[in-house]
């Protein structure tokens, strides 16, 4: 991954990590991942680590995003729901309802 106009150094590995989408002739289309990706950067220091997904049901895509479907990554799962919104079970059991997913990245 190369991020133009900065000087982060970013590495990402993958192994065993594998997308498989189905269309199923009607215009619904499902995602699965599976697999682990390690990342290796300077740019968000705070998401570095590796990441383990395992699709439990595939992933139901919208054009504004997923609306069914469940993942779980690094053991916490996230359901996605028809409303665009994701309820979260963290390995511990505790839950987050409603979560409305983002693409930013944002170091606590």
């Amino acid at each position: 991954m190369s991020f133009t106009g900065t000087s982060s150094s970013d590495n990402i590995g993958y192994e065993n990590f594998q997308t498989v989408q189905n269309d199923d002739g009607s215009g619904n289309l499902t995602t699965s991942i599976d697999g682990s990706i390690s990342l290796d950067s300077d740019l968000t220091p705070c998401a570095n680590g590796i990441y383990e997904f395992e699709t439990i049901t595939p992933l139901t895509a919208t054009y504004s995003g997923y609306a069914g479907g469940v993942v779980k990554i690094n053991g916490t799962t996230f359901s996605f729901n028809t409303d665009g919104t994701a309820d979260i079970t963290y390995a511990d059991g505790t839950t987050t309802a409603g979560i409305v997913p983002s693409s930013t990245v944002s170091c606590n």
